[in-house]
């Protein structure tokens, strides 16, 4: 599996690193690092200690080859997920994702994290926030009509970061 593959499910878990690092080149040392901070720097909400807490959440996705899950502060305030495709899609034009948990009357800043490179996609032009590099939409829009997601490639995985506005 990709890096980036790799680095997105690790991030949800407990997050050691069981590679011989001595044997990495530079680039993946990069990238490495990167996830490290990124992890230090969501793990309070990753892992419940955010003020309040945090909640597990898991999306109904219409592809069988897709996953959503993700963490959303008690608050609402933030929230992380994965999409994850661990399949082919069964259709060219995926349907959007639909986001749980978030408070319908909050927007959210949506904005992709990339950890260990950008995911392989199959398609001419991916939906337009994704092209711009983040999108501003309401909890009610996220959770109940769902954000327009690029055909990820098998086996790849686009993490989200949501902040309310």
């Amino acid at each position: 599996s990709d890096l980036s593959f790799r680095m997105a499910t690790a991030l949800f878990g407990s997050a050691g690193i069981e590679w011989n690092l001595a044997a990495a080149g530079e680039e993946d040392l990069a990238a490495i690092a990167d996830w490290i901070a990124a992890y230090r720097r969501l793990r309070p909400l990753l892992h419940g200690s955010v003020s309040g807490g945090s909640r597990v959440v898991r999306g109904d996705a219409a592809d069988p080859a897709q996953r959503v899950h993700g963490v959303v502060a008690d608050d609402r305030s933030r929230a992380v997920f994965s999409v994850a495709m661990l399949g082919a899609a069964q259709a060219a034009l995926p349907p959007p994702v639909r986001l749980p948990g978030l408070d319908p009357a909050a927007v959210y800043r949506v904005e992709p994290l990339f950890l260990g490179g950008r995911p392989r996609v199959v398609q001419d032009a991916p939906p337009p926030w994704f092209a711009h590099g983040s999108g501003e939409l309401p909890g009610a829009v996220l959770g109940e009509l769902g954000l327009p997601m690029p055909l990820l490639s098998p086996q790849q995985a686009l993490l989200l970061e949501l902040t309310a506005l």
